[in-house]
Order: structure tokens, then C-alpha cells, then sequence
């Protein structure tokens, strides 16, 4: 009892939400799928040390395993696919098992498959596998999508857009993400390729890319193991496509007009008049050197453009364009380990036309100018994950990552640039330019390592993570800063200037096993340590999340409210000015 006690005092178990201004990661993300199975011989008993080989299309290479003393076999980290399962022994008929289809994030189960002794070499019996249905090694719950599903789907674009359809997920209509088992959209990670690719800043949004780039999507909804670790909403994970020994050309292209639309949308202040969407693209893929190093490539650039009508000013053209790419290179360096590079990214600029959000609609605007604004977001990431086998039993994977992604708001005119935003509530009108200049940058790194051991009836998972998520910001208030008139006689100004730069530090080591008490009953147990470091502005620690506490958080920055009262006049109520700045 005491040593349990003194365990569970050494292990802090951590829980923050994900829409804070630094969210806490979910590591340690399945890029691939499993297939695990019980060979018996003819007469009910099972067949230990049967060499079991399995192969396909999207596999460089062919990966191998030995049954135990109960005739079991798994055979880990095989992409999303279909592969052939071939199964020989000495003095026995060799069994060949085809189309085993293998699901990400999920072990597809084959047999008991029953051998019979023959000591004459016969030709392979060839088993068609019948289709999954119950994932036998994993407790999560959640459903996964693979291209055949989301390109007969009328979704848009994206491919977080094609998620709604699953159980536990529902559209949101308050403009934040889809909605999973209650939580809200802010709640959820998401992550392409086993990288964590939301948002540091606040969880709302993650890199996008089409559909078109995806080859399968999985979403857990609950019920993680330990090396999933922690999330309030869902984990939605998607895989791009890898190279093959056969070449293939995607192409396609996607367009919408605003004559197609039922209603123009409505905004305050403006008036859409007409809008175009459009874009194209192209996917490449095949082997460079055959059997072993394949390539994948997709470009997509995609054009939005949106008339607006401001009333008394004419009409102005809210543009969008972004370049959307993904890119990986798989390589078997020797016959027993694989390497793979992969770099994606959605870089984004917008010469944005809508009105400042924090004021009241029916305003006149006098000038254009504080309406227009350029938008600069998106990224790139880049990750290099390697696999390698050492005998039957023991499968390693490591992998590093890099992302980096930007997020700002600036006058997309000169006279944005130098005036002030003026608002006067006595004649109900907006003039100047925008707030300010708003700078967010974003850096994750993270670096993972784990083992997958077969011992009998344990398959038993050891890993070890660090990441790193960095966010630096900055605003400074155009000109004198914000003006607002709130009466004939008072009025008041608002000046910001604040930066900072904030640290997320978070190292975790887990160990999970699943323990198959029965061909029928499988028992999954795990812990998970994690700590998280956050680093102020001033480059100290500013929280922790461990046992013992944390010190308060710290922040750089100025701001100066300095109200213009004439003689003998009362303080003014202050307007809301947060969603203005």
C-alpha cells in the first residue's frame, strides 16, 4: 500500500482546457493502423512460432511476425490500406489472407486461421478477409473516414468540414468549429501527419488543407488511451497521401458564383453584392527509386473575392487568396526501417472589408479606411518520422516536429496606416483607420519516442515527448490610439502598445499494455505523467502544473486611457472596447 502511495504522490496528473491562450498538447497521434490474429492448428490447439508476413501497395517493404505460445500475432504501424497477410510454417500448407483492409487509428482482427500439416509443398490457400467491424485492441471511441467516404460527400472544402457527418459531431452555429459529445468547438485538437497542428493562440482554428490531400480522417471522441493523453474536445486526426510503386495524377478543380447561392450574406454596415470562389489543383505521386523511396506532392491555390457594398462610398473587394501544399518522401533505408519526411502548409493573405468588431451596428461610415484591413495567417509545418523493427517482437518509432504559423492584422490603406479610429456616438459615425497593427507568431516543436513490444499475451507501449509551443505578440495602437466621442462635450482616447513572447514547455512519458485475457477479452491499462512549464514575458516561469503550485503569470506591455474632460465635468461610462482591440 505504501508503494502505491508513494506512485501516485510522484504522479501528477494534469487537466487544461484547450481554448486557454496556450493549449496543451495531445502527442503521441496513430498515423497508421494494425493487424493482429490467432493461428491454430487444424485440431483446435494453438500454433506457436508461425512466420507471418504481410504486404501491399502502400507498405514499403514487407513487415514480419512470430506467433506466440497461444498462436498470436500483431503486426503495427501499417498505412491505411489494403494489405495480403501470408502465413507459413515448415510442415504446414502456407495460407495466404488478402484484402485485410487496415483502418487509421484502428487493428483489424484476422482468424483464428486453422493450418493443416502437410509435408509436401502445396500451393498457398487464398482467404478473402471479410470486412472490419469490431476493433479488437482499442477502447475509443470515435469513427474514421477514408477517401472512398468524403469524395461522394457534398462537404466543403476543407477537409475539418467532412468531420460533421460522424457520430458525436454536430455543426456549430456560433461560428466557432464543429461540436464533439457537448464540447465545443474550441475544445479540439487537431493533427496531420502526427503533428499537432492547432492553433497556439487560441485552439479556434488548424492548418487547413482540401480534402483532395487527405487519404483518411479519424476522429476519437473519448476513451483515449494513456498515450493519447488528455483533451475536452475531440482528436481529430487526419493522414495525407504517400507515394506508391505505381504513379498517379489527381487533378481537379472546384468553383462557386454567388448567383448559385439561395441570399446574399448580410453584415452590418455592408451590403454583399456578388462573389466568386474558385480554385485548382494537382496531386503527383510515385516511386522514385522502386521498393524503395516513393513521393507524394499536391499544390491548391484558392481564390475568394466578395463586392461589398459600403453605403454612400461604393463597392470594395474583400479578396482572398491562399497556397495550400503538401509534400512527403517515404524512403525504406534498410529492410528492417523506414524514414519519412513530410512538410504541408496553408499560407494565407486577405485584404479583409468588414467593420470593427466591439461596436454598434448603423453607423455611418465616413471613410472607408478603417473598414479595410490585410489579413496575413497559416503556415508551414514540417516533421520527419522514422519506424524500424528490431526482431519480431519489438517495433521503434521516433519522430521530430516543426511548425510555424503567423497571424496579423494591419491598414490596408495609408490613410489606415496613420489615423486613428474615430467613433462619435453623438452623430453615430466611424472615421479614421483601423486600431492598429496586431502581430501573432506561432512556433511548436516537438520530438517523440516510443517502443511497441509483443511478450506473449502483452502487447505493452513505452513513450517519451517534449514539446515546445511558442507565442509571441504584439499590438500597437495607430496614431493617438482609439478616439471616442461619447457626448457634446467628453471624450476619450485609448493607446495600446504591448508585446510579449510566452512559452508552453510540456514533457510526458506513458506506458500502456493490452493484455488479452481471452481470444474474446483483451484488458487495456495505462498511466501517463505529464507536467507543463508556462514562461512569461519576462522569461521566467510564470505557472506550473505540478504538485506544489506555480507562481503567478507575468506580462510585457502599456496601455494608457486618458479621458478629455472639460471643467468640473463627472467621469464618462466607457464603451466596450475589448472586441475592438
Amino acid at each position: 500500500m505504501s508503494a502505491c502511495s508513494s506512485i501516485l504522490r510522484l504522479v501528477p496528473v494534469l487537466f487544461l482546457a484547450t481554448s486557454t491562450a496556450l493549449s496543451g498538447p495531445v502527442s503521441a497521434q496513430d498515423v497508421a493502423g494494425s493487424v493482429q490474429g490467432t493461428i491454430v492448428r487444424a485440431s483446435g490447439p494453438p500454433e506457436p512460432e508461425v512466420q507471418v508476413a504481410v504486404s501491399g501497395r502502400n507498405l514499403l517493404g514487407i513487415r514480419t511476425a512470430l506467433t506466440d505460445r497461444d498462436g498470436f500475432f500483431q503486426v503495427s504501424a501499417l498505412p491505411p490500406g489494403e494489405y495480403t497477410v501470408r502465413i507459413a510454417k515448415i510442415g504446414v500448407r502456407p495460407v495466404v489472407v488478402e484484402r485485410v483492409s487496415v483502418q487509421l487509428g484502428r487493428t483489424t482482427a484476422i482468424g483464428p486461421v486453422a493450418l493443416e500439416a502437410q509435408p509436401v509443398a502445396l500451393e498457398p490457400v487464398v482467404v478473402t478477409a471479410a470486412a472490419a467491424t469490431i476493433d479488437p485492441a482499442h477502447t475509443t471511441v470515435g469513427a474514421t473516414l477514408d477517401a472512398a467516404d468524403y469524395a461522394v460527400l457534398p462537404a466543403d472544402r476543407d477537409y475539418k468540414s467532412i468531420i460533421a457527418i460522424l457520430p458525436h459531431v454536430n455543426t456549430s452555429y456560433y461560428g466557432d468549429p464543429v461540436n464533439v459529445g457537448g464540447s465545443t468547438g474550441l475544445e479540439n485538437m487537431y493533427f496531420i501527419d502526427g503533428v499537432n497542428v492547432t492553433s497556439t493562440l487560441d485552439a479556434s482554428t488548424g492548418t487547413s488543407l482540401p480534402y483532395n490531400f487527405v487519404r483518411a480522417v479519424e476522429v476519437k471522441a473519448g476513451g483515449y488511451e494513456a498515450q493519447y493523453g488528455k483533451a475536452l474536445g475531440a482528436v481529430v486526426n487526419a493522414v495525407t497521401y504517400t507515394g506508391t510503386n505505381d504513379p498517379n495524377v489527381n487533378g481537379f478543380a472546384f468553383m462557386t458564383h454567388s448567383a448559385l447561392a439561395a441570399s446574399p450574406k448580410a453584415q452590418p454596415d455592408l451590403r454583399e453584392a456578388s462573389s466568386l470562389s474558385y480554385d485548382v489543383g494537382l496531386r503527383l505521386s510515385g516511386p522514385v527509386l522502386r521498393d524503395r523511396l516513393w513521393y507524394s506532392a499536391a499544390y491548391n491555390p484558392h481564390s475568394d473575392r466578395v463586392e461589398k457594398e459600403m453605403p454612400g462610398l461604393g463597392l470594395f473587394a474583400d479578396r482572398q487568396t491562399a497556397h495550400l501544399f503538401a509534400g512527403k518522401l517515404t524512403w525504406q533505408a534498410t529492410p528492417a526501417a523506414n524514414l519519412e519526411v513530410s512538410v504541408l502548409g496553408d499560407p494565407t493573405v486577405q485584404h479583409q472589408v468588414a467593420p470593427l468588431l466591439g461596436l454598434p451596428s448603423g453607423l455611418t461610415v465616413v471613410n472607408p479606411d478603417p473598414y479595410l484591413r490585410r489579413l496575413t495567417s497559416g503556415g508551414v509545418t514540417g516533421s520527419l518520422r522514422t519506424t524500424a523493427t528490431l526482431g519480431a517482437r519489438v517495433l521503434l518509432e521516433g519522430s521530430m516536429a516543426h511548425s510555424s504559423a503567423r497571424q496579423s492584422i494591419e491598414p490596408d490603406t495609408p490613410v489606415g496606416g496613420t489615423e486613428p479610429v474615430y467613433v462619435d456616438y453623438v452623430s453615430s459615425t466611424v472615421a479614421g483607420g483601423p486600431p492598429g497593427v496586431s502581430a501573432v507568431t506561432m512556433d511548436r516543436t516537438a520530438v517523440a519516442l516510443r517502443s511497441t513490444i509483443s511478450l506473449e499475451r502483452h502487447t505493452g507501449l513505452v513513450g517519451l515527448e517534449y514539446e515546445d509551443a511558442k507565442l509571441s505578440r504584439t499590438f500597437v495602437s495607430t496614431g493617438q490610439g482609439l478616439i471616442f466621442r461619447l457626448d457634446a462635450g467628453t471624450f476619450l482616447v485609448d493607446s495600446i502598445a504591448t508585446r510579449g513572447t510566452f512559452h508552453n514547455r510540456v514533457p510526458t512519458l506513458y506506458l500502456q499494455d493490452s493484455w488479452r485475457v481471452t481470444h474474446r477479452f483483451t484488458l487495456n491499462a495505462g498511466v501517463r505523467w505529464s507536467a507543463q512549464f508556462l514562461t512569461g514575458a519576462s522569461g521566467g516561469t510564470a505557472q506550473r502544473f505540478h504538485l506544489g503550485g506555480g507562481a503567478p503569470g507575468d506580462a510585457a506591455g502599456v496601455r494608457i486611457v486618458r479621458p478629455l474632460l472639460p471643467a468640473g465635468a463627472a467621469e464618462p461610462v466607457v464603451p466596450e472596447l475589448r472586441g475592438l482591440l
